[in-house]
């Protein structure tokens, strides 16, 4: 048995799955929505029986290796060590010239992250755990967070690391190295308060820094670069922790800085996350939105406003997210409101403001009085972000709002809207997705009236006997099913039972995967019907797929018959006259029956 087979054996799909996804029982499968594409309607199908997935919306599917390299964004080498981790699966360790560099990477960072947490229970780090006692952080979360210090070095860590093996190219490709003008290579983080960021899987992608003693010409929070395991864009702080109880409550609290979480965490909101010093990105988002499509946003009130995060907050509206504002009041930060208010905390989170209600007294505030001037200026603040609600009932909710606050006929608003939706137009945006529209039907499992008949054998023992008397060999054409039909009429002859598993050990790969996208689609097709399939309907559908055969194999034999012309051959005209005429014979009939 190989590793891939035990971990198989190890790990159910739904398991997998649900521990990047919410998901609900759906009859026989699980469905969730898709997170490989925006939708507002489940299309994402587990097969628990076939331990597969498969989603209608945009095509993608596979098994639980498939579904990690897609959803972590990783080679199969990295999907393989993720899923033998959760199996409890130990692999054999490789040549080390051999491995991976992203695998590489991440050693130096869990070694890093020993390294700093390590000196902050240290003297050198008592400036340090001195400044987490006055954020009132305690000792457990402290070490849940694995947070740490960098002593005030050029080359401690470097030293650290370089004795354990590894390259000054390695460490500095980790981020955790900087190098001058002059080419010399020294330690990134120092005299800092240190905070691994990790990615959902728990391991360390990353650190911030936090400056522990004044200095201008530093910046007071420090990030990582760029690095092969690291994406700014697509990281968020905390999301390994806070995933299960994001799935438990459906929401995510977001802030924005590291001691944020800290405060958020130690409060009991234990569905915090931060965006680490950046606006909100679609990466960002997509992942957030694996786990709930809930977000609260505890921004204050500068950021709040600013473009980048309105940028952030209309790309979340563009992908079905629902937003909801928490006012922090007079408080700079959601920490500051909890060290000072406790219970203010609380009542902000029970009393969070959907955004476009935000937005409305955002945009009214500054209106004392309702002239033709202020009806453009908050209908243009408005109406773009009306525009992006995926909800028809949220467009005409938030229409008649607006139309009641300006004094303005709805039509008249809804008119403004469709033109921005025009200009919108004009510079590509929807173009472009209507080109992803395109792609996703493109993706879409379409299955033939053959495939189906073939299929539903192993799907309805019911209908298996009515299908194996009425169905021929010789009705099918397509490679594929008259393969399958070929199978199961060979257990039929033996008269061993027809089953799903015994037929699949004789499919290659390919195969295999298709069968059960078929099997999978047809099962889904088949909840939307008031009553199931009888007999009488398979009667029908098999003599619909015999009709349809024989006109195409009519259709094969006039363009033949064309072509014999054209040679002058007699013979052939002869003998395909008749063939002709015996299939429209067998047609009429057929179809006289029908």
């Amino acid at each position: 048995m190989t590793v891939v087979d035990e971990i198989k054996d190890q790990l159910d799909i739904i398991e997998v799955v649900s521990g990047y996804l919410s998901i609900k029982k759906a009859g026989r499968n699980y469905k969730a929505l898709c997170p490989f594409h925006s939708e507002k309607t489940p299309s994402f199908v587990i097969s628990p029986e076939r331990q597969i997935w498969h989603c209608f919306g945009c095509g993608k599917g596979g098994d639980i290796f498939g579904f990690v390299k897609e959803i972590e964004g990783v080679e199969f080498k990295e999907a393989l060590r993720i899923l033998a981790d959760k199996a409890g699966i130990e692999l054999k360790r490789e040549d080390p010239k051999l491995v991976n560099e992203r695998v590489k990477l991440a050693e130096i960072n869990e070694k890093a992250t020993e390294f700093f947490h390590y000196f902050l229970s240290q003297d050198l780090g008592q400036k340090a755990f001195d400044y987490l006692k006055k954020r009132k952080v305690n000792p457990k979360t402290i070490e849940q967070f694995k947070i740490g210090y960098a002593p005030d070095n050029f080359n401690a860590l470097l030293d650290f690391l370089t004795k354990r093996g590894y390259t000054e190219q390695e460490i500095l490709k980790a981020g955790l190295l900087t190098q001058n003008e002059q080419g010399k290579i020294y330690d990134k983080f120092r005299g800092r308060l240190i905070f691994p960021i990790r990615n959902p899987e728990g391991k360390t992608i990353a650190f911030g820094g936090r400056i522990l003693k004044e200095n201008n010409k530093a910046p007071k929070y420090l990030n990582s670069p760029q690095t092969p395991t690291y994406d700014k864009s697509r990281t968020v702080y905390n999301l390994d922790q806070a995933k299960t109880e994001a799935r438990k409550k459906d929401q995510l609290i977001i802030v924005e800085g590291y001691m944020d979480v800290l405060a958020v965490w130690q409060k009991g909101n234990q569905n915090v996350i931060a965006t680490s010093g950046t606006a909100l990105t679609p990466g960002q988002l997509t992942i957030i939105k694996r786990y709930t499509p809930n977000i609260l946003l505890a921004f204050d009130s500068d950021s709040a406003g600013s473009e980048a995060t309105k940028r952030g907050i209309e790309t979340a509206i563009e992908k079905g997210l629902n937003v909801k504002i928490i006012n922090l009041g007079k408080y700079k930060d959601p920490d500051e409101m909890i060290q000072e208010n406790p219970k203010q905390w609380e009542k902000a989170i029970k009393d969070a403001m959907p955004i476009m209600d935000f937005y409305f007294e955002s945009a009214f505030q500054k209106i004392k009085k309702i002239t033709p001037q202020a009806q453009k200026q908050v209908s243009y603040a408005i109406l773009p972000l009306i525009a992006k609600l995926k909800s028809p009932i949220d467009q005409d909710h938030y229409l008649k709002k607006l139309s009641n606050k300006l004094n303005l006929e709805p039509k008249i608003l809804h008119a403004e809207m469709q033109n921005f939706l025009r200009e919108q137009a004009k510079s590509g945006k929807i173009q472009g997705s209507l080109r992803q529209a395109d792609k996703l039907n493109k993706n879409r499992v379409q299955i033939t009236l053959e495939e189906y008949l073939v299929a539903i054998i192993l799907l309805d023992p019911k209908l298996q006997a009515v299908i194996l008397k009425d169905l021929k060999s010789s009705d099918l054409t397509e490679t594929f099913p008259k393969k399958l039909y070929s199978l199961i009429q060979e257990k039929s002859k033996k008269k061993v039972q027809i089953n799903f598993s015994d037929i699949e050990k004789n499919l290659e790969q390919s195969e295999r995967t298709k069968l059960n996208l078929i099997l999978i689609k047809i099962e889904e097709e088949n909840k939307k019907l008031t009553a199931p399939l009888g007999e009488a309907e398979i009667t029908t559908q098999i003599q619909n797929l015999r009709n349809h055969t024989l006109v195409k194999k009519l259709k094969v034999l006039q363009k033949k018959i064309q072509e014999a012309e054209a040679k002058k051959d007699t013979d052939t005209i002869k003998d395909l006259t008749k063939k002709i005429t015996e299939l429209s014979q067998k047609l009429s009939s057929i179809q006289n029956e029908g």
